[in-house]
């Protein structure tokens, strides 16, 4: 995305899209395009991405991202000489007192605009991150009632051997204090 956007602005395509119709309109599909191969992505769900790109990722990416959006802007704000000067010079507008203050202002107004839309897309990400976090947790929860379940309906008359092997089972593990013999281990069992 800032590639695309700084070769829009730095290169002869900005001021001949500036000057043709449809290359203006294209021009805006482009960067639209570009936009939502980003965007689009990463306000799915987690199925339509990579398994590394978890939700702590995204929301770097974002972050990132809402900086990254922010340099266009910057070096239009702070370029010294005019960009797309000779169409300006002469489609200056009646209200513009100086060409290059507004080549500054309209810097301004894409920083300020790039990150109008990065604040709400980063609450985005981190609401569906929090979603996540507590369908898994009730998920999480749910299981462990099921096994405590289990627990619980073992057989009185079974032995000690027996209740420890159907309890433990494949998924559950005794903690370090109750299976080991160390010091430690024996004082946290001598105080409950």
């Amino acid at each position: 995305m800032l590639a695309t956007e700084l070769t829009i602005y730095f290169t002869p395509y900005f001021e001949t899209a500036l000057a043709d119709n449809w290359l203006h309109q294209l021009m805006y599909l482009h960067l639209l395009l570009a936009g939502s191969l980003f965007v689009l992505p990463v306000l799915t769900r987690e199925e339509a991405l990579p398994a590394w790109c978890t939700h702590p990722v995204r929301a770097g990416l974002v972050f990132v991202d809402g900086i990254i959006d922010a340099v266009p802007g910057i070096v239009v704000m702070t370029h010294g000489t005019l960009i797309a000067g000779s169409w300006y010079l002469s489609h200056s507008p009646s209200w513009a007192p100086d060409i290059q203050h507004d080549q500054q202002l309209g810097g301004g107004a894409m920083v300020s605009i790039a990150e109008l839309v990065a604040v709400p897309f980063l609450l985005a990400i981190l609401v569906q991150w929090a979603r996540t976090e507590r369908a898994e947790t009730v998920a999480l929860d749910r299981r462990l009632d099921e096994e405590l379940e289990v627990v619980r309906a073992t057989p009185a008359k079974a032995t000690a051997a027996e209740t420890t092997a159907s309890a433990e089972g494949p998924d559950l593990v005794r903690p370090w204090w109750e299976t080991e013999n160390s010091e430690v281990a024996q004082r946290i069992r001598g105080q409950r």
